[in-house]
């Protein structure tokens, strides 16, 4: 770690100096913030009595600070710009990077304090930079993967389906689909990453069981009656499916999905 610093003790001719020089560095990094609807998914502020260093100068919330800016899907961020003696909270998209030097993420002066996981319009899994903490992608670790998302959803005809509101990109979208909700239903189970397409389908009411390495979705409902689909496009807020019909089929899915 290096040599003992400021040590300093009664009668020292610069202890003034030195010990204003050991709160300076004992307060580099300090990031004592606090948001207001912390486990909520409604919108957040600055609480009032939050400290935060910021390039060497201490900042106190004497009053709840509203964060100026929007959110968007994804992650979000909450950064410190610094005015005159005001350190103002926005709200950004783009990433900080570490400064060794300073302790903390930051863009140019400005310090990234806080920020959360959005669908584009909630407020979730808010997150705190601790005091003194570097993290992988200026992310605590635990948000990197910022949760899956299930859904349903039917469909009876061909071309494209959009499914939005998923709150990140998809990597992985696990289906199961059905023609019925009762007895000797034609079942389908698949798996997609937007390039590989595979599922197992349950068809003729149970009489034959196929593997399909082509589609993520297939339902057989006899009498020249099918319907399947795959998915085209991993999109920023969900997933593209394309769907082939044949005759009249139709089905009701239902969707994991992975970031």
């Amino acid at each position: 770690m290096g040599l003992k610093q400021y040590s300093y003790s009664e009668g020292d001719a610069n202890w003034y100096a030195t010990f204003l020089a050991r709160v300076e560095k004992q307060s580099k990094g300090m990031n004592a913030i606090s948001l207001t609807n912390f486990t909520t998914s409604t919108v957040c502020a600055i609480a009032a009595g939050s400290v935060v260093e910021i390039d060497g100068a201490i900042f106190i919330a004497s009053a709840e600070t509203s964060i100026t800016g929007s959110i968007a899907t994804g992650l979000n961020y909450i950064i410190c710009s610094v005015t005159d003696t005001n350190a103002n909270p926005y709200w950004s998209q783009s990433a900080g990077t570490w400064d060794t030097a300073k302790q903390g993420f930051y863009t140019a002066a400005e310090r990234y304090v806080a920020g959360c996981v959005s669908d584009g319009t909630k407020y979730e899994n808010k997150w705190i930079y601790e005091h003194l903490t570097k993290s992988v992608d200026s992310v605590p670790n635990h948000l990197i993967i910022p949760k899956v998302k299930i859904g349903n959803s039917t469909r009876s005809a061909s071309g494209l389906q959009s499914v939005t509101g998923i709150g990140f990109k998809p990597s992985v979208v696990v289906f199961f689909a059905s023609d019925a909700v009762v007895s000797n239903a034609n079942l389908s189970w698949g798996f997609d990453d937007g390039t590989t397409h595979m599922c197992m389908e349950l068809n003729e009411d149970g009489g034959a069981i196929h593997m399909d390495y082509a589609k993520s979705m297939a339902v057989n409902s006899g009498g020249g009656d099918d319907i399947d689909g795959y998915i085209s496009t991993m999109n920023s807020d969900g997933f593209t499916i394309t769907w082939a019909l044949s005759g009249s089929g139709s089905l009701t899915f239902e969707y994991l999905v992975f970031p």
